[in-house]
């Protein structure tokens, strides 16, 4: 089956992981099936609308790669269509105008709360006249228009792809709204409407929606239509499982990306948060999910956010760039790096790639290859060597530099110059501990580094020679 599927965030706010995590999965089960990944904005409300919201949805699919197909639809331009709707619904029955102010709505809510019943509309206004409800609309009060429960079914129930068979009763639900005062649909009535207009068979959310799902059900029967297969995934939680926030992990897509994780890092981790494929394989393409994914490997248990899982999968992916390509990909991240020279930026990059997780590990990491760093002299000195025997490997080591030429150094792999640092020792009778550490940190000014071996390498000659003769 051919599935055609939307991703139908609301700008309320950024971009969050748990709705990049919605939009994957429509992605995938739409082109897994040869069918369409469509993005509908829902902007309905214009309170709670923030500014730039839309342009980072926009921006954040691209960067992960999730091109949808189709026009894109925004709801806030489809207002005479929903209200078109409705009128149907009057018509029919289903629906009707309720003119009770917030003010009884509150004191009836208080009331049924003091008396222990569920607090939800009296349907007062349902038993308005016609004659009533024109002088009403004639006095111009303002109103809003109710969806009417039907008596019949007395159970809402439907086959999710994730959660089996669900059954709820109709029983408990109150007469929801369509549509607001203001004239502007709710979700729960936009949402049907758009959904039956753009052939959307397949629905995807989380299964907080599971509650909503009977009074969408009940509109589509209203008006006749076949209401679309659901699937509600699990929620996702923190390692505390609970709820996910912001200390552990639900925090805007752009921060992701401003903290130098890879777009395609972040689906794989991502695609995991509730699927599993079945085999052990961890690492896919996003090609490779399209073929690989399945709404049946789906499970409903809570997916657990860890951020040290996300780090390990990012570590890999950075590794498996090739150097031109990582390079590219840090210039890209932090522009600065562009003002270095392209080898010896790739130097760089060779000898760093293993040991970042994040881009943003690189600046911090490299900036000891870009000046001369300062650090305090007495880590010159190993615990396993003396200061004698440091200052007396650092002059052999420097005299056996100086007599390389340019062409000699260049030629030398990482492999060899920890053979040349090795015969230094031995033809001067000292320990690794008086060449290899004083070196090391002579050329990065860290006690935790590169190899000097890599340094050398990185470095060059004429940065390697300056760095050395600062330590006498």
């Amino acid at each position: 089956m051919e599935y055609r599927t939307r991703f139908a965030p609301s700008p309320t706010g950024m971009l969050h992981i748990g709705g990049v995590r919605t939009a994957l999965f429509d992605y995938l089960a739409a082109k897994g099936s040869d069918g369409e990944f469509n993005l509908r904005i829902e902007d309905t409300d214009r309170e709670r609308f923030v500014e730039g919201a839309v342009e980072a949805i926009h921006e954040g699919l691209k960067w992960l790669g999730l091109n949808y197909d189709g026009e894109v639809i925004s709801q806030s331009d489809r207002v005479p269509l929903y209200q078109s709707y409705v009128y149907s619904l009057l018509k029919t029955g289903a629906a009707y105008r309720c003119f009770c102010s917030q003010e009884r709505l509150s004191q009836l809510k208080e009331k049924q709360i003091a008396d222990k019943l569920p607090p939800v509309y009296d349907r007062k206004c349902l038993k308005l006249s016609p004659d009533e409800v024109a002088e009403f609309e004639k006095s111009g009060a303002q109103h809003v228009i109710r969806f009417r429960i039907p008596p019949n079914p007395t159970e809402i129930s439907w086959n999710d792809k994730v959660r089996g068979k669900i059954a709820i009763p109709t029983r408990p639900l109150e007469d929801f709204i369509l549509i607001k005062s203001d004239g502007w649909p709710t979700y729960n009535f936009a949402n049907v409407i758009d959904d039956h207009e753009m052939n959307i068979n397949l629905v995807i959310r989380g299964d907080e929606f599971v509650p909503s799902t009977p009074k969408h059900i009940l509109v589509y029967k209203a008006l006749g239509w076949k209401h679309p297969e659901f699937a509600h995934v699990p929620v996702i939680v923190g390692s505390d499982m609970k709820k996910l926030s912001k200390r552990n992990g639900d925090t805007a897509l752009t921060e992701y990306k401003e903290n130098g994780y890879l777009p395609e890092a972040l689906l794989n981790f991502l695609v995991f948060l509730g699927w599993n494929p079945g085999t052990t394989e961890e690492i896919f393409t996003l090609p490779e999910l399209e073929k690989a994914f399945g709404i049946n490997r789906i499970g409903r248990a809570p997916a657990v956010f860890d951020v040290e899982r996300l780090n390990y999968l990012n570590g890999v992916y950075i590794r498996n760039l090739t150097v031109p390509e990582l390079t590219d990909r840090l210039i890209a991240f932090d522009s600065s790096l562009d003002k270095h020279e392209r080898g010896l930026l790739e130097r760089v990059v060779t000898v760093e790639q293993t040991r970042i997780k994040t881009l943003a590990e690189f600046g911090e990491i490299a900036a000891s290859y870009w000046q001369i760093p300062t650090y305090r002299p007495d880590i010159l000195v190993f615990k396993k060597s003396t200061p004698e025997a440091t200052q007396k490997g650092l002059g052999a080591i420097s005299e056996a530099l100086n007599a390389l030429n340019s062409t000699a150094w260049t030629a030398k792999t990482v492999e060899e110059w920890n053979e040349f640092l090795t015969e230094v020792v031995s033809a001067n009778s000292l320990t690794n501990a008086d060449v290899f550490w004083p070196v090391r940190v002579a050329l990065s000014g860290c006690e935790k580094s590169a190899s000097p071996a890599e340094l050398l390498w990185a470095l060059g000659r004429e940065e390697s020679l300056k760095r050395l003769g600062a330590t006498k």
